[in-house]
């Protein structure tokens, strides 16, 4: 009997081994950056034929569960996408190019992005250079006269003051109609 067990056990202790030296997963770790050397944040990482996947942080760098032969594709916008086959080392960095043909122009919407081309609603584009062209007191001086539909009101005489800025309406009783503005990345 007591041979029995142990060779049960032994069975056992064999397979787990077994079992452990076919699911070798390891973990990879590395950093992506462009041409420049400049590291790239929110790059796409999927495994190939998997759901697992990940993101680069601010730094550029990454970390995923991988197992050997698996084949990373790394992503990311207004870059080529590239694919790498996992070998045995545990640190891949990547670079990638930019590609400018598969990028067209953009145009970002409240609910999602679409395409300049396939957009029918009414879209207003001011160029940069119109703002820098002269010295304003504020964006909103700066920005009246320059787009269709957009509606400058200064609601006090006092220097300084912020001017209410009324984009294609504002005849709603409850709300004004005011856009949101972003300059430089700070909504304004």
């Amino acid at each position: 009997m007591k041979s029995v067990y142990l060779k049960f056990l032994l069975l056992i202790g064999c397979f787990f081994i077994a079992a452990s030296g076919w699911a070798q997963v390891k973990k990879v770790s590395g950093t992506v950056t462009d041409e420049s050397n400049n590291h790239l944040s929110g790059v796409s990482i999927i495994i190939q034929g998997k759901t697992e996947g990940t993101q680069t942080i601010a730094d550029g760098t990454y970390s995923i569960d991988v197992a050997p032969g698996d084949v990373l594709n790394f992503s990311f916008v207004g870059y080529s996408s590239q694919k790498v086959k996992v070998e045995n080392s545990a640190i891949i960095n990547v670079i990638l190019h930019v590609s400018t043909d598969k990028l067209g122009e953009v145009v970002v919407v409240g609910y999602g992005t679409q395409n300049r081309s396939n957009v029918t609603t009414s879209i207003s584009k001011l160029d940069n250079n119109v703002l820098a062209s002269t010295p304003r007191a504020n964006i909103g001086s700066a920005l009246q006269g320059t787009i269709s539909g957009l509606q400058v009101v200064n609601a006090t005489g006092q220097p300084g003051a912020s001017p209410v800025i009324i984009l294609r309406g504002g005849a709603s009783i409850n709300n004004p109609g005011g856009p949101l503005v972003v300059i430089d990345g700070v909504i304004r």
